[in-house]
């Protein structure tokens, strides 16, 4: 078997087939990180709008922290009023009886 002798232009193909091939294995990679990074831009984003909407929920919670403590003093307040017209009528109910009695 005799060995055949590459010529320059069979290197040159050689080297162009490969460059080629090279080139088109990039291109590809290039395609993958271009879809990835179209999803870590959508990731970040839906990120950026449960970052939002965690926000406006806690500051929701907030609001109705202050309206529940609120309700709360209002209730405190009703209660002693109310313990003090019953102490109130007591007295008067008692007052009544005394009368009641003398006559």
């Amino acid at each position: 078997m005799v060995k055949k002798e590459r010529t320059n232009n069979d290197i040159y193909e050689l080297v162009g087939e490969f460059f080629g091939f090279t080139k088109n294995q990039f291109d590809q990679q290039n395609k993958k990180l271009e879809r990835h990074d179209k999803l870590f831009d959508l990731l970040g984003r839906q990120v950026e709008l449960i970052n939002d909407d965690l926000r406006d929920i806690k500051r929701s919670q907030h609001n109705v922290e202050k309206e529940l403590q609120g309700i709360k003093e209002d209730m405190t307040g009703i209660a002693g009023a109310i313990g003090e017209l019953a102490e109130k009528d007591e007295d008067f109910e008692g007052r009544l009886e005394k009368l009641e009695k003398t006559k």
